[in-house]
């Protein structure tokens, strides 16, 4: 793989250091290697002006046929503001980005205790499923 910086590469980064950080220092855990694959890089959520109409009509013909027609048109624009001579969407909130999967390989692994402590760790702290979870014992 080369050294490009790319955001999906600096949210992994960021994220095995954090994990191999905290897992080294859990009791029965010896050295640690973390991989961590995410789904995307942060979403961010802007403030939306909207407008939505819709318009139902319903036609009754002399011959007993119904009609009956909706119409929805939506429009609406990113609220804007000023900041120091530019312009910049309002942003409401900005959501982390999901993890796709992790891969720990750890000293103490095989022991099924100090396994079960590293997958709740990683199950809570990166918001992870247990079936998006890998966990292997470390050769010596």
């Amino acid at each position: 793989m080369g050294k490009e910086r790319s955001p999906f590469r600096e949210y992994e980064e960021s994220y095995q250091t954090q994990l191999k950080e905290m897992l080294t220092k859990m009791v029965g855990v010896g050295e640690v290697e973390v991989m961590v694959t995410i789904e995307s890089t942060e979403e961010i959520v802007v403030q939306e002006n909207r407008k939505d109409v819709e318009q139902v009509t319903n036609e009754k013909d002399h011959q007993g046929s119904t009609r009956h027609i909706t119409e929805i048109n939506k429009s609406g624009e990113v609220v804007i503001y000023e900041v120091s001579g530019g312009k910049q969407p309002l942003i409401t909130k900005t959501i982390k980005p999901k993890v796709r999967g992790v891969l720990v390989i750890a000293k103490g692994a095989e022991n099924l205790t100090v396994k079960k402590m590293i997958s709740e760790a990683v199950e809570r702290g990166l918001e992870v499923p247990p079936h998006r979870i890998s966990i292997l014992p470390r050769k010596s």
